[in-house]
């Protein structure tokens, strides 16, 4: 935990276009430096900086704590996008997996070159993406689970038994769980292996007796009896379950396939820059990609990326029609989350070299994205001079 606790992501943003390997990096900062591998210096930093811990100049988790509290409490309005008001947000946030979208608007000016995926603390996650009421959720879920843990124990206690020891070792795994969520960043492979271990918790009671709604013999010897249910309601309930088991297994199993399909067509696309695929082979993969996931903005970045290259080609014959493609594909990966960063910078980037060859429509749609960035991410050194210059070019005054 405390190795975690002193811990920082760089993910810093290029100011040249991004490459296709380096996946949507955004075109924002010139002196950006990538951090390299020296994991044995880190993990000495980390150690010999205990007195740090609670030093947000030194840890940055408690400034992306204080960041997330600001969002939470504050709830400012996001430049674009749905905005249905503080209280809905307050209520019910910005929506799930939001919080890299819109912490840049309240990120202090050392993290505008960071990309911050979480909050490192579950509770702040929550209560930023799912508002007061997906907080309220997410703690009678924990609530309910320890209740159900150490009621189960306290009713058994003297007996002994395999029960007893699978409780503990169930509740120890949620006591690791939720410490780690404390300070960690969640991942999407990580729930199932919770819903797992919560569902060992549900179901202990029931394996092994001993759960609430069963209770003493006549004779008070301290055996249990279970209550009976009806063959044909347990019946009912296994059928009924294994029905909408197997309707969700259907239902999102051609979805989950398409997903993983239109993941390799583009991982293909990405990869073969290594190697001697040319581009139209490339441009062929990940517009198969898109074809099967188009509701995916990355895939229209790295589209967007390849046409880049192909713009400023030596054997490209028209680079103009190459850049309109570029734009456009930048363009539906920005629809698709007008509130990502780095799809912002990569989408102002093209449009500016569009506009190069002429094409005024392109510079004016550069100054609004710069517009938009500079709300969504007003700390950001490169925006506020961008902006200005972009403006002064064609005489506009921000």
């Amino acid at each position: 935990v405390f190795l975690s606790l002193t811990g920082d992501e760089a993910n810093p943003t290029p100011s040249s276009p991004p490459s296709i390997g380096d996946g949507v990096a955004s075109s924002a900062g010139d002196n950006a430096t990538v951090r390299g591998p020296a994991i044995v210096s880190d993990i000495q930093d980390r150690i010999t900086t205990i007195e740090g811990v609670f030093d947000p100049d030194i840890n940055l988790r408690l400034v992306r704590w204080a960041g997330a509290l600001d969002l939470a409490l504050n709830r400012p309005a996001p430049p674009v996008g749905a905005n249905r008001g503080s209280s809905i947000r307050l209520l019910f946030g910005y929506g799930p997996d939001t919080f890299p979208d819109v912490f840049p608007m309240v990120a202090p000016a050392r993290l505008a070159d960071t990309r911050t995926p979480a909050a490192h603390n579950d509770p702040l996650n929550r209560l930023v993406e799912t508002g007061l009421a997906g907080l309220l959720v997410w703690t009678a879920l924990w609530l309910s689970l320890a209740i159900l843990l150490i009621g189960y124990l306290w009713r058994n206690r003297g007996v002994g038994g395999v029960g007893q020891v699978v409780a503990v070792a169930v509740g120890a795994a949620l006591v690791v769980w939720f410490v780690t969520g404390l300070t960690g960043i969640p991942k999407s492979g990580d729930s199932v292996l919770f819903w797992l271990i919560a569902g060992l918790a549900v179901a202990t009671p029931r394996v092994f007796g001993g759960g609430p709604d069963e209770d003493e013999d006549d004779a008070g010897v301290g055996q249990l009896r279970a209550r009976s249910k009806p063959g044909a309601m347990r019946f009912g309930a296994v059928l009924a379950i294994a029905f909408l088991a197997v309707g969700a297994a259907g239902f999102t199993w051609n979805g989950t396939v398409q997903l993983i399909q239109a993941d390799a067509s583009a991982a293909a696309a990405v990869n073969a820059i290594a190697s001697d695929v040319t581009v139209a082979r490339r441009l062929a993969d990940i517009d198969h990609a898109i074809s099967l996931a188009p509701d995916v903005p990355r895939y229209h970045m790295i589209r967007s990326e390849l046409y880049g290259q192909i713009a400023v080609a030596p054997e490209t014959l028209d680079p103009a029609a190459a850049l309109r493609e570029a734009a456009e594909s930048a363009a539906r990966a920005l629809a698709l989350n007008p509130l990502d960063r780095d799809l912002n910078f990569r989408a102002a980037y093209i449009d500016w070299e569009l506009a190069g060859t002429g094409d005024i429509d392109a510079a004016f749609r550069t100054y609004s994205i710069y517009e938009r960035l500079a709300l969504l991410t007003p700390q950001h050194p490169e925006v506020g001079p961008r902006l200005v210059a972009v403006g002064e070019a064609l005489g506009l005054r921000p």
